[in-house]
């Protein structure tokens, strides 16, 4: 994968997670101080995939972008715990394959890895 095409689809992934973090913690706070947590470390994150940008180091890059992802999934656990707490298996499965954060972030986790996969061998 091409470094412009890497830089196009995170900066598609973090205006979309961005909106997604900022619904989240205005309607977290309906649901107690429980949340609070999730919401620094999301930033945190999303902070660490940002910086990736514009490293080109292979290692730090690797490093920045998947601590970055690692800290980012924390808003979707705040998001997923409170709101599929008492469904059933099933009805959880379904609702998790439908659920278009939950998608974005499979998707832009599998891109991250093509592209990290490629730096090392192309640049080595």
């Amino acid at each position: 994968m091409k470094r412009s095409a890497d830089v196009t689809i995170t900066i598609l992934f973090l205006l979309y997670y961005c909106y997604y973090f900022i619904m989240a913690s205005v309607f977290s706070q309906m649901s107690g101080p429980k949340s609070y947590s999730f919401i620094p470390i999301t930033l945190v994150g999303l902070v660490l995939i940002t910086i990736s940008l514009f490293i080109k180091n292979k290692l730090a890059y690797a490093v920045l972008r998947l601590t970055g992802i690692v800290l980012a999934i924390n808003i979707l656990y705040s998001d997923l715990s409170s709101s599929l707490g008492f469904h059933r298996k099933w009805e959880t499965v379904k609702i998790i394959v439908t659920y278009f954060p939950v998608i974005a972030l499979f998707l832009f986790i599998l891109i991250s890895i093509a592209r990290i996969a490629t730096f090392y061998s192309v640049n080595e």
